[in-house]
């Protein structure tokens, strides 16, 4: 829980000092959604999406990883720039588990799916340098279906 606490802290000063964050995590984790975070869900909206979709693959062939994940952001462009991007199965996924070589090294295939890929990273950071950003609202909330965001009344 020591990890929760300290995310949370992170978010709430961000917003207390007029700032964005994006906090991401695997599909299914319930980090999110622990009552540490009621507040801030209330002021930020979810984006789920498929990292498939960004082109995270096994490096040198064409096996992808789907890795569904889920990033809490203040942006409404990052928001937008992510969101729904979920993959409509045009290509095989490889199963996250077992071991792969890169570059002559044996990892797990978990740890590598815990990197961000380049296309990720690209679209985060085309968006992260973008001069302006707007917080998220009511429309973005309700795109993601959360619940407890729904009974929101104004945003940061």
């Amino acid at each position: 829980m020591p990890h929760a606490r300290l995310c949370e802290r992170i978010c709430k000063y961000q917003l207390r000092h007029g700032r964005h964050f994006h906090f991401e995590q695997p599909a299914g984790s319930s980090l999110l959604h622990l009552k540490i975070f009621e507040v801030i869900r209330q002021k930020t909206a979810i984006a789920r999406f498929d990292m498939c979709q960004f082109g995270l693959r096994i490096p040198k062939t064409n096996r992808f990883l789907r890795k569904r994940s889920q990033l809490m952001t203040s942006s409404r462009e990052i928001f937008h720039a992510i969101h729904g991007h979920h993959c409509k199965d045009q290509h095989e996924h490889q199963r996250l588990e077992g071991n792969m070589v890169i570059d002559g090294q044996h990892q797990r295939l978990t740890s590598f799916s815990a990197t961000y890929c380049r296309g990720f990273a690209k679209v985060m950071a085309s968006k992260l340098c973008g001069l302006s950003h707007s917080y998220v609202g009511f429309e973005e909330q309700v795109l993601t279906g959360d619940d407890d965001s729904l009974d929101r009344k104004s945003v940061v």
